[in-house]
């Protein structure tokens, strides 16, 4: 059995074997579905630029306070450190007069 090609034989693979009222139907449908997910898409794509303009502003903000926070930390670790050795200046000061009473 041999077949030969034919180009009702193809559409009719592709589009199924309906009348052209329901082929027409249904391409009005799947023309709309392929609109209302064209709008979907755009709606999307405009929420993600929302979110990364906000992610990105965040991020700034954290920079910011990460720099003043870390700043501070640096800040206070530096005075301590200078009232720790005033302090033991101090206790040698006083081991030193200690020492030289005897």
């Amino acid at each position: 059995m041999v077949r030969t090609f034919s180009l009702k034989g193809v559409t009719n693979k592709l589009f199924g074997a309906e009348a052209p009222e329901q082929r027409e139907a249904r391409l009005k449908l799947l023309e709309e579905l392929i609109c209302e997910g064209q709008d979907g898409v755009k709606d999307k794509t405009l929420e993600c630029q929302e979110q990364v303009e906000r992610g990105l502003v965040d991020m700034q903000r954290f920079k910011e306070q990460k720099d003043k926070d870390l700043k501070e930390a640096l800040i206070s670790y530096a005075l301590m450190q200078v009232s720790m050795c005033k302090k033991g200046i101090q206790v040698w000061s006083n081991a030193k007069e200690c020492f030289l009473k005897m």
